[in-house]
């Protein structure tokens, strides 16, 4: 079976100035995930354009209700961002699932 289009799988990227800001909305966004029943992930990494760190949802999409949770730690203090489809590529390749 080959790969699913990058289009139909849910994410939500952000990216934050500080390595301190992402790793808190990581931690949350980790304890968030595994108290809910969807297959979601959620990583820490370096952006490789800007070098600002980033979090990323990616996964099952979720309820209206839980993904405007996950938008609203997102940008509590970050920014917004699309993935370079390299990025959203290799995440993917670490979901087994997903593929």
């Amino acid at each position: 079976m080959g790969k699913r289009r990058q289009e139909e799988f849910y994410y939500h990227a952000a990216i934050y100035l500080d390595e301190d800001l992402a790793g808190k909305v990581f931690q949350t966004l980790n304890t968030l995930i595994n108290s809910v029943d969807y297959n979601l992930s959620v990583y820490r990494c370096l952006e490789p354009e800007s070098h600002a760190y980033c979090v990323v949802v990616i996964g099952e999409r979720p309820n209206e209700t839980l993904d405007k949770e996950i938008i609203g730690h997102l940008i509590s203090t970050g920014e917004m961002i699309e993935l370079a489809p390299g990025v959203l590529q290799h995440l993917l390749g670490r979901r087994p699932d997903m593929n």
